[in-house]
């Protein structure tokens, strides 16, 4: 129980100090790319609201097919309620 504990805790870490890296300050980021691709885990971990956003934003730029695929589930999954 506790190697899983501190397993997560050391995943949470990581994903921390990626997320830093790439929403440190708006200059600082380059192309999502340049740190792989971003998952749902990163924007649910985000620090702040204008660190999430960058993430979606990026998120939409490297696959906008796929970004609006999830679009449309959410306003499906809305729509039936």
């Amino acid at each position: 129980m506790f190697a899983r504990a501190a397993a997560r805790a050391e995943r949470e870490e990581a994903l921390a100090t990626e997320l830093l890296a790439i929403t440190g300050d708006g200059a600082a980021r380059t192309r999502p790319a340049a740190y792989g691709p971003i998952t749902i885990d990163m924007i649910e971990a985000a620090p702040s609201y204008q660190a999430r956003a960058n993430l979606v934003r990026d998120f939409v730029r490297q696959d906008p097919a796929r970004a609006t695929l999830v679009i449309r589930q959410l306003m499906q999954e809305r729509g039936n309620g």
